[in-house]
């Protein structure tokens, strides 16, 4: 894959392109395994609250560490890089702002966070937005349907674990999507 013009930043996504799996979601089924009731109480809350749904299961599960399992090495690895030539890193997530920290802390390549807060589900056009804060020019790589308004507003764009359909899609949307290789093998792609 083709460096991004390191004069402008680069926001990443967290899950499924850095990690390769959504945080949330694996905090979701651990709390259903070992606090079922309390799973039931706030269900309603993934469909209707979704930003206090996240802030519940941080507050009630927690930092799980077998999370570290789900790195997409890879991508770390051209990130540390593309961080040494003097990239400035943004982890731009719709992930909790309290797990952005815990993952910059770990790896303290990023230099700024764009992530969802107790009121507000940092994804989509709102993350766009979020990350323009920073720089209108700013590259971009993701994974989901959920990325196409950053990939949109951005002047470089790539492509991590994104599905066959979402490459096809993003030709069609993209000036020029660059497609990260190696995929993980296993994923698979939300």
């Amino acid at each position: 894959m083709p460096n991004p013009n390191f004069a402008h930043p680069i926001a990443v996504d967290l899950d499924g392109t850095v990690w390769s799996c959504d945080v949330h979601q694996i905090m979701w089924n651990h709390m259903k395994k070992h606090q079922p009731l309390a799973a039931r109480k706030i269900s309603v809350l993934k469909f209707y609250h979704r930003p206090l749904w996240k802030c519940y299961l941080w507050h009630h599960v927690g930092w799980l560490d077998h999370l570290w399992n789900f790195l997409n090495y890879p991508l770390l690895t051209t990130l540390t890089r593309w961080h040494s030539q003097g990239a400035h890193l943004i982890l731009a997530t719709g992930a909790l702002e309290p797990i952005a920290k815990v993952v910059r802390e770990r790896y303290p390549i990023f230099h700024d966070i764009v992530a969802s807060t107790r009121s507000v589900n940092c994804i989509g056009h709102r993350k766009a937005l979020k990350i323009k804060e920073f720089s209108a020019n700013f590259a971009y790589l993701g994974n989901s349907y959920w990325d196409i308004p950053c990939w949109r507003s951005s002047t470089w764009s790539g492509m991590v674990n994104a599905s066959p359909q979402l490459q096809r899609l993003g030709r069609c949307l993209l000036p020029q999507p660059h497609v990260f290789e190696p995929q993980i093998p296993g994923f698979l792609p939300c």
